[in-house]
């Protein structure tokens, strides 16, 4: 199937089996910023292994990523693929893949896939791998061919809504939205559709993602969940610090623990976004703190 409209310029909701997320360019706090400099301290300790080196890198990229600051996530999810001569970590490389692909940067994304997709063994890379490989097809190509294949083939079910979304966001077909929406009606991808403020912005393998683009502005009119978040911390004292920074300028601040999928935790700082969101973001950024709309 060749999709009718020109996937460059239409936004794609691609999933990798987790919550969505949204970025409006690079929110990285002073705590944040903190938190990158130790991992960064630590990663020239003398004599590090490489299995530890690999550890300290994955979390460097998960920050960067969860940051959206997708091009330093790319770059360190790659060096951590590769960073233990024991063997190439596939989940880091594909990791890497997504965050290219959502920059636009299809070419690159393909080859790492590729890549994963000729060496693994691992049946849930592999599924991976595929996934993205139609998703870049689709949008280098326009043609949505793959993607629908996987629909009926064992092990992609939880890629469906995804696959549902993006053939119904760029073909404009709405058998796959009808199906989404009775198949799947709890999926983020469903929310989206019914109620965008009921999609959480936090930790995940999963992102609402805009391929080409590296930043999204808050348009008028736009919903958000009623927070904005100003910081991303891998320890939660740091979170607890930039809290207090926050209340002593006079805002409310509340410290929301998460769990990523590969078992590192954070702890995201939030304040209310107010009746009008981009002017609390405004008044955020003169006392400091950088931050940006949940969704």
């Amino acid at each position: 199937m060749l999709l009718t409209r020109n996937p460059k310029r239409v936004l794609a909701f691609f999933a990798l089996g987790g919550l969505f997320s949204l970025w409006t360019g690079y929110a990285q706090s002073r705590g944040l910023t903190e938190e990158m400099q130790t991992l960064a301290s630590n990663l020239k300790t003398p004599g590090l292994s490489g299995g530890k080196r690999q550890e300290l890198l994955i979390r460097q990229a998960r920050l960067y990523q969860l940051a959206g600051n997708l091009e330093e996530a790319a770059k360190t999810w790659e060096a951590a693929a590769f960073a233990d001569s024991k063997g190439r970590n596939d989940r880091a490389l594909l990791e890497g893949a997504l965050c290219l692909f959502a920059l636009g940067e299809f070419e690159r994304a393909e080859t790492a896939s590729q890549m994963v997709l000729s060496g693994t063994k691992d049946m849930e890379n592999q599924q991976r791998a595929k996934y993205l490989l139609a998703q870049i097809e689709a949008f280098q190509s326009g043609d949505g061919s793959s993607l629908i294949e996987l629909i009926s083939q064992a092990g992609f079910d939880r890629f469906k809504p995804g696959i549902y979304y993006t053939l119904w966001k760029i073909a404009g077909a709405d058998r796959y939205r009808s199906r989404l929406l009775a198949e799947y009606p709890g999926s983020p991808e469903a929310l989206m559709l019914k109620n965008p403020g009921a999609v959480s912005l936090f930790p995940s393998p999963g992102w609402l993602l805009f391929p080409g683009r590296g930043k999204l502005s808050l348009g008028p009119g736009a919903e958000s969940s009623g927070l904005v978040q100003t910081g991303l911390f891998g320890r939660e004292a740091n979170a607890q610090a930039q809290a207090d920074r926050l209340k002593a300028a006079g805002f409310e601040a509340r410290i929301t623990p998460r769990a990523s999928k590969d078992g590192l935790s954070y702890w995201a700082v939030t304040v209310p976004s107010g009746p009008d969101v981009n002017r609390t973001i405004a008044l955020l950024k003169e006392k400091g703190f950088d931050s940006f709309p949940v969704f």
